[in-house]
């Protein structure tokens, strides 16, 4: 997805997700999501094309919205504020309440996400984590 112009926008964000692939399950932060994917900031990557099950965990009166992703770019330099450590992933499957809950969640007044800067905004909306 990085270098292609995006079909719907990004917004700032920092949410808590889980993410699934295999038998593995582990928990990362969402630094930025559009209603087309989100960027994982996570330690441990996954290979370009791999399918993940996500729980993306939105604050209410949304809650927990469960997505079918695939893996479509990888940040692996920490050390490059344009790309953090993470993971760029592509939702593949959304139920419909799925969708209108993130639809919902995006309509509420976030800031457009700055496609200059791919690390964390002091105003970035943040939730507790539960």
């Amino acid at each position: 997805m990085r270098g292609q112009r995006r079909k719907q926008p990004r917004f700032s964000v920092d949410l808590s997700i889980t993410l699934r692939s295999d038998s593995k399950l582990w928990a990362a932060s969402a630094h930025n999501v559009s209603e087309g994917g989100v960027f994982v900031a996570t330690r441990e990557l996954k290979p370009i094309g791999a399918e993940l099950d996500l729980t993306l965990r939105l604050p209410p009166p949304q809650g927990a919205v469960a997505i079918r992703g695939v893996v479509r770019w990888i940040g692996e330099n920490a050390s490059d504020h344009e790309v953090p450590l993470g993971m760029g992933i592509e939702f593949e499957e959304l139920t419909p309440d799925s969708r209108r809950a993130l639809r919902s969640f995006l309509a509420m007044n976030h800031r457009p996400y700055d496609s200059v800067r791919c690390g964390r905004s002091k105003d970035v909306k943040t939730w507790p984590r539960s």
